[in-house]
């Protein structure tokens, strides 16, 4: 679950995370802040922890807020459409969630979130999940 708040913007090479392929996107980013009075701060490495985490109880975030956290999965790997599904969490009860499906044989997205900092969270959690898993149909 990452920080609803948070707009990922490159991957994150150092080594802040143990088991970066279990974090929330699939992998640790740089980004920055959307939240009311940070929009477009860039918070530190302590502070991108709980950003790629979510559920952060950082000083960024604002008291009224739609969600906590963000959480996204592949349901199942299909040779042309993947399927993203996201579900968004405020005091770890659902919110909002939805379906998002992106065409492997154009590499676009069928569907996007109308929330930018939600469909940027996706894309990188796409990128991520892609290079762990490879087209189905050209697995040996």
């Amino acid at each position: 679950m990452c920080c609803p708040y948070f707009i990922p913007d490159q991957r994150h090479d150092a080594d802040l995370w143990l088991w970066r392929q279990r974090l929330p996107l699939g992998d640790a980013f740089r980004g920055c802040c959307s939240a009311s009075g940070h929009q477009g701060e860039r918070p530190d490495d302590e502070a991108l922890r709980q950003c790629n985490l979510g559920y952060a109880r950082c000083a960024w975030l604002p008291v009224e807020r739609a969600a906590d956290a963000v959480r996204f999965c592949v349901p199942r790997d299909a040779p042309a459409i993947l399927r993203i599904l996201f579900a968004m969490e405020l005091n770890h009860a659902p919110g909002e969630s939805g379906v998002l499906e992106f065409s492997r044989a154009t590499s676009t997205w069928l569907n996007s979130h109308r929330d930018k900092r939600l469909q940027r969270q996706a894309e990188c959690f796409l990128a991520a999940y892609l290079s762990r898993h490879p087209d189905p149909r050209h697995a040996s």
